[in-house]
């Protein structure tokens, strides 16, 4: 940043006269004593010549702050565009997430239920299964106990065919 001290000061025109024939050489800085001596009317315009460097000086760094302002904002803007973006592609991402997930439990429940389902009907015809085997095996001894009892009455019968008639005569 320039300070007060990079500015040249317009040189004022001076109430001292340098001799005839002279060339007038380069002015002499300004000193707080000489300015003090001068008349009033050179101090104001030094001072006016100095105040209105300075206030160039702050209306340009003024401006540079405002331009710089323009700049965050621009990027600001931009920065919360990108932001704003991202954000509703991810609620478009979340919304089709949910949208599956929502589906992948239904679908689970429905496996569930199905699978629930065949166990029950798995449990009830385990339970069959066991009461037919039990009735198989008491229909197998039965079977055993009516073809032994068979078997016996038709060798009895076979004996009493053999056998001879009694017959009265």
């Amino acid at each position: 940043m320039s300070t007060w001290e990079d500015f040249v000061l317009v040189e004022t025109e001076m109430v001292e006269t340098s001799p005839r024939g002279a060339s007038p050489g380069p002015s002499e800085a300004p000193c707080s004593e000489r300015l003090l001596a001068t008349s009033p009317q050179t101090r104001a315009c030094f001072l006016s010549t100095l105040t209105a460097s300075i206030c160039s000086q702050h209306a340009v760094d003024l401006a540079q702050l405002q331009q710089g302002l323009k700049h965050i904002q621009k990027d600001t803007r931009d920065f919360q565009q990108k932001v704003l973006g991202t954000l509703q592609k991810l609620e478009g991402a979340l919304g089709y997430l949910m949208d599956l997930v929502s589906s992948l439990e239904t679908r689970s429940r429905d496996v569930e239920q199905r699978l629930q389902g065949e166990e029950d009907r798995g449990a009830a015809r385990s339970k069959a299964l066991s009461f037919l085997l039990l009735r198989e095996k008491e229909l197998r001894e039965k079977t055993l106990a009516l073809e032994k009892m068979s078997s016996r009455r038709a060798v009895w019968f076979e004996g009493v065919a053999a056998a001879p008639c009694w017959t009265k005569e």
